[in-house]
């Protein structure tokens, strides 16, 4: 018993490997009793050091040891912080003299980051927001990411962009396949998000989750943390195309477009909508009357149609006019309002 601290009977292995942030830690202790005595009241404590924090992994009852026998534990922990990391064994038991002796042994190790995450979002006039992650996979090996996925902040819905669905056989769409990405590689991942009705815009976001697996099956998980964006100003005024008819526009045929303006002021409006732009380089012409008024009260909006000529086939763009409020002499240009084709005879026999 006086040889115990002497002897190496808690040993541990001299390195781990690499260890990524998000992979599962697990911990394999076994106690051996080499003597030909049985030792009394054996406990083991098992923690995890960080720079933030102390774990406690195992803590056992004390148990006698008997000879030749062994006492096992397995724990499992999932890494969640970057840096050094100090594994801390330590072993109680009692002597014959009922005196309490302590074995203590610590391992330092590193946690690196395996994935680099960018961020990127953009906010359109209409409300909706897209949202851009770049992933890179900043570890040594090749890693198959199997899971990328962005859970919203209450207040949004989310729409995937990233996977083709397949309405006749759901079982072959493209979100079941892992994404095989070698080291260094970067893949990018899109998502739409739009606000739920009745709700006030946040600047919080949501989380972005990523699930993977390494060339051995481990697997790893990171979840960052709430992300956010800048609000952008409100737009008091807001222009948009409602509809166009008909769905197929012809050369020298007129078409219909549907306009609807928006008043997001805490003030009605006396609104003139007017094309500033005759010609569109001679490719459309307005028919017609192509100056509105009206009046648009507060948190309301008011539709109206405009009839178009085009002169020239191919895809133009719709725009050109100029929209202002006439108390207040607030104005917006809008120099695109949308895109269309036009199509001649030949195109369509």
């Amino acid at each position: 018993m006086r040889d115990y601290t002497d002897t190496e009977i808690l040993k541990l292995p001299p390195n781990f490997g690499m260890i990524y942030l998000g992979e599962t830690f697990i911990t394999y202790i076994c106690l051996n009793n080499e003597t030909n005595n049985t030792v009394r009241s054996v406990s083991v404590r098992i923690e995890l050091q960080t720079s933030s924090q102390k774990l406690l992994l195992i803590e056992n009852q004390p148990t006698d040891l008997e000879v030749k026998k062994n006492l096992e534990y397995i724990s499992q922990y999932e890494i969640k912080e970057l840096g050094v990391h100090i594994l801390i064994c330590t072993v109680f038991y009692m002597t014959d003299t009922n005196e309490q002796r302590t074995i203590k042994r610590f391992y330092k190790f590193q946690v690196h980051n395996p994935i680099a995450v960018k961020t990127k979002v953009n906010s359109l006039s209409d409300g909706r927001i897209f949202f851009e992650a770049q992933i890179q996979n900043t570890s040594q090996d090749r890693m198959y990411l199997e899971k990328v996925s962005f859970e919203p902040h209450e207040s949004y819905h989310c729409k995937d962009l990233n996977y083709v669905v397949q309405q006749a056989n759901p079982y072959l769409n493209d979100s079941n396949k892992p994404t095989k990405e070698n080291t260094d590689n970067v893949r990018q991942y899109l998502f739409m998000l739009e606000q739920i009705p009745g709700i006030t815009p946040l600047n919080k976001l949501g989380k972005l989750d990523i699930q993977w697996r390494t060339n051995f099956g481990e697997v790893g998980h990171l979840q960052t943390s709430t992300l956010s964006r800048k609000i952008p100003p409100i737009e008091y005024l807001h222009v948009k195309v409602k509809s166009i008819t008909p769905e197929i526009i012809h050369v020298e045929q007129p078409f219909q477009c549907t306009i609807e303006i928006t008043n997001n002021s805490p003030s009605d409006m006396n609104v003139q909508f007017n094309l500033t732009k005759h010609d569109y380089n001679g490719s459309i012409l307005c028919k017609g009357k192509c100056m509105r008024n009206m009046r648009v009260e507060s948190q309301k909006s008011q539709t109206f149609t405009i009839q178009f000529i085009p002169i020239i086939s191919g895809l133009h763009s719709l725009g050109g006019f100029k929209v202002i409020d006439i108390v207040t002499g607030l104005s917006k240009d809008l120099d695109h309002l949308t895109d269309i084709y036009v199509y001649d005879e030949e195109d369509l026999s």
